[in-house]
């Protein structure tokens, strides 16, 4: 008897096959090719040979034993499931925006678009749950709250309620949202206040005429033309956890 799991070259080892006959039941163990031997049989009787390789029983059909040499069988088992890969319990540990994370804003008729292209951080070796909720609501005033192509789908916008479920997966985690925000005047303040760490602010707002973009976190500024338009850039150093983002633009069309 041959026993292999799915193929020739895949013998299944030091492995119990039964034979069975009208009167007993004998068993031999596979040797290092996967073959069972069994000697001695009385020629003419019936018998088939079984075996239980996992869940799976492997049962020949019944032959008659040869007066002269011999019968080969052949089990085959199925080929092993591929193994999983083990699941990492998450721990506990702080997250931050770091990376790519920046926000942008863009004119419209009578409003602002903004947008929000954040990046959860997690530069542990395993997915974590964040010590804080990641949950912050957009400013007062903000409309048609919406997350963005690209997102993990463990963001939620309700409202104005903005929230990130965990656990966050080692490396980065976007979150890309964006409302409007309509203004009346010539100046616009946006103030958004996050419960988690800024590693460094980059703001990026389109102008328009004579305008001016100005925030206590920017402590450093540009203008930069582009094929859509002029932008005003600014960036800053790192914003602690629940202080406040402000972004103030003068001289709004």
């Amino acid at each position: 008897v041959r026993l292999i799991r799915s193929q020739l070259s895949n013998n299944i080892t030091d492995h119990p096959v039964d034979l069975h006959n009208d009167e007993a039941v004998l068993t031999v163990s596979t040797d290092e090719f996967g073959r069972a031997l069994f000697e001695g049989l009385e020629a003419g009787s019936t018998v088939s040979v079984s075996t239980q390789v996992g869940d799976e029983e492997l049962v020949s059909r019944r032959f008659a034993v040869p007066t002269l040499g011999g019968v080969r069988v052949m089990l085959v088992a199925e080929a092993s499931p591929p193994s999983l890969p083990t699941a990492v319990a998450p721990g506990s540990g702080m997250i931050s925006f770091g990376g790519d994370t920046r926000w942008v804003v863009e004119m419209s008729d009578e409003a602002v678009e903004v947008y929000y292209l954040l990046e959860a951080v997690n530069d542990g070796g395993i997915p974590v749950l964040s010590t804080v909720p990641v949950a912050f609501d957009l400013p007062y005033g903000a409309q048609g709250g919406v997350l963005l192509e690209g997102s993990t789908s463990q963001a939620r916008i309700d409202g104005r309620r903005v929230s990130v479920a965990g656990p966050f997966q080692p490396g980065r985690t976007p979150i890309n949202l964006a409302y409007v925000l309509p203004y009346s005047g010539g100046d616009l303040t946006i103030e958004q206040t996050l419960p988690v760490a800024v590693d460094q602010v980059a703001i990026v707002a389109e102008k328009h005429g004579d305008m001016r973009m100005t925030s206590p976190q920017i402590t450093q500024s540009r203008e930069m033309n582009a094929a859509v338009g002029r932008f005003m850039v600014g960036g800053g150093p790192r914003l602690a956890a629940n202080e406040t983002l402000s972004i103030s633009l003068v001289g709004l069309p």
